[in-house]
């Protein structure tokens, strides 16, 4: 594949996420009636034919998380979940990012420090 149809196809992925979040819920949705119609033609009660369709299709969320793993696009949205998180953590305690900073910092030798002052 070309690059701009690679480009084009990652920018729809990006952008139009609601849109693909939707069809696969429609999707998913139609296997998950299709072999609740199976259970129910074979004389399940409605009840019984959706509780076996969705045990016997599996975990909806399972197959989501593959889907956008499969779309690539899933490290752009973790990394920005990872920012919005890291801002939100920090902004009760204005001190949190020295403090961090300060245990973070590579210790100093007390020889370094004393020659200084010599």
């Amino acid at each position: 594949m070309a690059w701009y149809h690679e480009l084009a196809s990652s920018l729809g992925a990006l952008f139009g996420r609601r849109r693909q979040e939707h069809e696969m819920d429609e999707e998913l949705r139609f296997h998950i009636e299709m072999e609740m119609k199976r259970h129910l033609d074979a004389g399940l009660s409605e009840e019984e034919a959706r509780r076996r369709a969705t045990r016997d299709f599996g975990g909806v969320e399972r197959y989501k998380e593959d889907v956008r793993d499969e779309r690539g696009t899933s490290w752009f949205y973790d990394g920005w979940r990872d920012i919005a998180f890291a801002a939100r953590s920090p902004a009760g305690d204005l001190h949190a990012p020295v403090v961090r900073g300060v245990e973070l910092s590579p210790p100093r030798p007390a020889s370094a420090s004393s020659a200084r002052s010599v």
